[in-house]
């Protein structure tokens, strides 16, 4: 994804934002990695014993009101996915699941 805060398949911001709609506050495009994957479609794609796991603990506001997991504001998730939306040229929570 060419997030600015994607990093090895984790997100580097200090906080995640999930709008009403599902969609990734947070997620700024990085022009530099979005030419990168336009030019080298399967650059990132590695096989997921590749990739390392880089688990933080970032506070996750969430908006999305009929998510399952949105408890009083925040994110309850044992872990999110956001996945590239690029119609919208956004991204969205692929945890989304409505209630």
């Amino acid at each position: 994804m060419d997030c600015q805060y994607n990093n090895g398949c984790s997100c580097r911001a200090d906080e995640i934002t999930v709008f009403r709609c599902a969609a990734c506050g947070t997620y700024k495009s990085n022009p530099n990695k979005r030419k990168l994957l336009k030019e080298n479609p399967d650059i990132f794609e590695l096989a997921e014993e590749l990739v390392p796991t880089k688990i933080r603990d970032v506070p996750l506001t969430c908006n999305a009101g009929l998510c399952l997991f949105n408890r009083s504001g925040y994110c309850r998730a044992n872990s999110i996915a956001v996945i590239d939306n690029s119609d919208r040229k956004m991204a969205d929570c692929a945890t989304f699941i409505e209630k």
